[in-house]
């Protein structure tokens, strides 16, 4: 009972609660539908024939660098399957994280599902977890996370996270360009407003973008769409971890279908190790389920809905050149000539087809910014309008209200 109705109280608690309501309003944290058993949730195992596939391969000896708001390692299907982690904020543990994102993300790739925790596609890949953002948001440094993923050994780096904007730094993208040079995999949420718009990094060069399908296979309606996208998985009405990883909950999001590309790329790479990762991507791209109408790639699922059964079970496959890539030769092979022909000194922004303006407009100029993977400023206006209200019900605490 509140012994004063007139003069609220006002808790730290209650100021975590409004600014987490303000960031589901602008759709950085999705509200979760309801608890329910994480089976029922996992039709995708079904789907893409999970049980059948994981006769011949589990994703063993593959890691997976989850890039992401950190990873619970607690969780009963995440114990034993991190092999490692960083945090790229200056403080924090990798391995925290209340808002659940990116525990979700790495138990949808590696998660063993015992004790009904979620069931990954890939449940014998390692995780390891780098830290870049947390729930309220706050970037940290993209680049380094890459860069720290292809130092440490990882196959695959998965980034279930995008911006409008800031994700398109040239430090970014020089990371980016390692990671293709040296045989790494990176797939990135195409994101989640349901147009055109384009999501970084997803829509960077060197990026396999990853759009979301529904149970019928046909695009999420919220899924972003562009020619810039390359593949489809799963993604509505999925089983994820609730807020604080205590439960199981419901969500649907591209973040999820990026999670399991990456985990399709590692079902096929902890088969045949030898492969490239141009080889991995290129039989990805031609086992999908491609699109039945219009024209392949399609800008709404790319070449189709990621399928790795296929070629798990055909021991014939030709995966093709092992030094060309499927989607970026022609972007790299121009990075190539600028590389040969140019005398000028290398400034750090090589490997970007970003103008110069372009990069100034996006603060580039600093290197915080040009580091920082930033929320969309719909978000930063969405906490300053919080930020008057929680100053408008202190200024009402302080002053007696009569009616």
């Amino acid at each position: 009972m509140l012994k004063n109705p007139r003069e609220p109280r006002f808790t730290a608690r209650d100021l975590f609660g409004a600014l987490l309501a303000a960031l589901v309003a602008v759709g950085l944290i999705a509200p979760s539908a309801y608890a329910q058993e994480a089976k029922d949730l996992q039709w995708y195992l079904e789907s893409m024939k999970a049980e059948e596939m994981w006769k011949t391969a589990r994703g063993d000896g593959v890691t997976v660098a989850v890039i992401d708001s950190g990873v619970d390692r607690t969780v009963p299907e995440l114990r034993g399957q991190v092999a490692g982690g960083k945090s790229f904020l200056g403080t924090g543990s990798p391995y925290r994280d209340p808002g659940s994102h990116g525990t979700t993300i790495a138990a949808l790739i590696s998660g063993t599902g015992k004790e009904s925790g979620i069931h990954g596609l890939a449940p014998e890949s390692k995780i390891l977890a780098l830290k870049t953002t947390d729930e309220f948001g706050i970037p940290g440094d993209m680049a380094a996370a890459i860069n720290h993923a292809i130092d440490v050994g990882a196959k695959i780096i998965n980034v279930s996270l995008g911006a409008s904007q800031s994700g398109r730094g040239a430090k970014v993208q020089k990371a980016i360009d390692r990671a293709n040079k040296e045989g790494v995999l990176i797939f990135a949420s195409s994101g989640n407003a349901g147009d055109d718009t384009a999501n970084y990094p997803a829509a960077l060069p060197g990026v396999v973008a990853v759009a979301a399908t529904d149970k019928q296979v046909q695009r999420l309606s919220s899924s972003q769409y562009g020619q810039h996208v390359s593949l489809s998985a799963p993604g509505g009405d999925l089983a994820v971890r609730c807020k604080k990883n205590t439960d199981i909950c419901k969500n649907s999001g591209t973040s999820a279908a990026s999670a399991l590309a990456s985990a399709s790329a590692a079902l096929i790479w902890s088969k045949y190790p030898d492969w490239t990762a141009n080889q991995v991507l290129r039989v990805l791209i031609e086992t999908a389920g491609k699109p039945v109408a219009g024209k392949i790639p399609s800008k709404y699922i790319g070449y189709g809905a990621v399928r790795p059964r296929i070629a798990l079970a055909d021991d014939s496959i030709d995966p093709g050149d092992p030094d060309k890539n499927p989607l970026f030769s022609k972007y790299y092979a121009k990075q190539e000539e600028k590389s040969d022909s140019s005398e000028e000194p290398d400034d750090g922004k090589s490997g970007s087809d970003i103008s110069e303006e372009d990069q100034q407009a996006q603060g580039d100029a600093s290197e915080k910014d040009s580091n920082s993977f930033l929320v969309p400023a719909v978000a930063v206006g969405a906490v300053a309008v919080l930020g008057a209200a929680l100053a408008a019900v202190f200024l009402r605490r302080r002053t007696r209200v009569s009616r």
